[in-house]
């Protein structure tokens, strides 16, 4: 049985709006922990993938990770946790 497809970014549009809260709240939040961590709340996708660079898709632009032996450590659906030595970090509009 397939269920009903739900966006969860204009869900969270329409509650942020309701509760009155900033719409910054639905921007992606990047947390760097040291060289050898990152994790990405509010992604839409991974676009690319390899040892030396990660592109997510998010809904400002896409995040462009580069590095030294990145891996995806852990994936949700609104969260991803990146590992391996981060030498760069860049957003794309």
């Amino acid at each position: 049985m397939l269920g009903r497809f739900i966006d969860t970014f204009a869900l969270k549009k329409k509650v942020a709006a309701a509760l009155d809260l900033p719409k910054d709240i639905l921007l992606p939040v990047i947390t760097v922990s040291g060289v050898n961590e990152l994790r990405v709340v509010n992604y839409k996708g991974v676009m690319e993938y390899s040892d030396e660079r990660i592109r997510l898709n998010t809904q400002c632009g896409v995040v462009i990770v580069e590095g030294k032996q990145l891996v995806i450590n852990r994936i949700a659906a609104e969260c991803v946790m990146l590992g391996g030595r981060v030498m760069r970090i860049e957003l794309v509009e």
